[in-house]
């Protein structure tokens, strides 16, 4: 654009600026006349838009549109700036939960007398927990966080058969909470691995817990759970840690499922066992372990087989007496191989006098 222009536009915007608005239309009439180009180049400058008679740079459309908007982009602004704080003391919180569930409750818990002191860091690591809940509904990573969390929590408050702050009924409600978000990363990812060892681990809890108060109904149903999570990932993943991790389950089940006295469920549950660490050996034939399990597998099914009064009990039996001798002949210093030996021959022992007499043959006379 010619300098002239510029200079003609500069010397009618400093005379134009200072007036009234009321004022401007009558001066520009007067001073632009005819130049039709001149007097909207003036009026778009008035309102904050690009001059036509400028190089349209992207920065000076920038700077424009943010002279017209200068309201809108501060609320804009505001509301960026909010954001950013609330978003440094969510990562706050979250990181604040992690260090007191996972760092500082481990750090103290073997102190001598610090079981007041922990019972604050859970009453603190719930609060801060709550908190986050709302932010997870949408966020996989941090229902994962939260989800951990609140297993741990529970761990601390009452898992059974390990040292605990003796609150029984405050676990169950964190390990509920667990399974509630554990059950919605779930239902997104329905093959995600470390989701359903997770669940397998809170369930199972969950059910020792049930099983302790005399609930076994819920124990039994928690078991069943939690075993269906590990049999997914051993369909998914046919290798032998999967497999073991699923069986271990299902054992867990089979025992539960005696413990609730419903013997014909609980043989079927044992069977199933047995043939699983039946597929295990044959798989490891090397291994004294996995021939073990099997000889446990049969000593338990035929244990409920016996108080059903089913003669293949002994069969059972039979079967882990020959593989417990073969492993003591193979290591004859093996004492735990001895001691499962003496086992089978007490059990077999039990079998023969708990079972019902023979009927006495019926002697035809001449």
């Amino acid at each position: 654009m010619p300098p002239d222009r510029w200079a003609r536009i500069k010397e009618l915007l400093s005379q134009v600026l200072p007036l009234p608005p009321g004022e401007r239309q009558r001066f520009l009439d007067l001073a632009c006349g005819e130049d039709a180009a001149l007097r909207e180049d003036i009026e778009r400058f008035l309102r904050a838009l690009p001059v036509r008679a400028s190089r349209h740079t992207a920065v000076y459309r920038l700077r424009k549109f943010l002279s017209r908007r200068r309201w809108e982009v501060a609320a804009v602004g505001l509301i960026w700036r909010q954001g950013r704080i609330a978003q440094a003391r969510f990562e706050q919180l979250h990181r604040l939960t992690n260090s007191i569930v996972f760092e500082l409750y481990d750090a103290i818990q073997d102190l001598p007398g610090s079981i007041a002191a922990r019972k604050l860091l859970v009453e603190r690591a719930l609060e801060h927990l709550r908190s986050l809940e709302a932010a997870a509904r949408d966020n996989r990573d941090l229902q994962w966080d939260v989800a951990s969390a609140y297993k741990r929590i529970g761990d601390v408050q009452g898992e059974s058969g390990r040292p605990n702050l003796g609150d029984a009924p405050g676990a169950i409600q964190s390990y509920g909470k667990a399974r509630e978000f554990l059950a919605g990363l779930r239902r997104r990812e329905p093959g995600n691995v470390r989701v359903l060892e997770l669940l397998s681990g809170v369930n199972g809890a969950l059910a020792d817990l049930y099983g302790d108060r005399g609930d076994l109904t819920k124990s039994v149903a928690l078991r069943r759970e939690a075993a269906e999570a590990l049999l997914e990932i051993a369909r998914r993943d046919p290798g032998i840690r999967a497999r073991r991790a699923a069986v271990m389950a299902r054992w867990n089940l089979a025992e539960a499922v005696t413990q609730a006295g419903d013997l014909p469920a609980a043989a079927e549950a044992w069977r199933s066992v047995l043939a699983a660490y039946l597929e295990i050996a044959a798989l490891e034939p090397a291994s004294a372990g996995a021939r073990r399990n099997v000889a446990l597998g049969h000593k338990r099914l035929g244990a409920v087989l016996a108080k059903l009064n089913d003669p293949r009990a002994l069969e059972h039996y039979g079967e882990a007496l020959k593989i417990d001798s073969a492993r003591l002949a193979a290591d004859p210093a093996s004492g735990e191989a001895a001691m499962d030996l003496s086992f089978d021959y007490s059990d077999i022992a039990w079998v023969h006098m708990t079972a019902p007499p023979s009927p006495s043959p019926v002697r035809c006379s001449d």
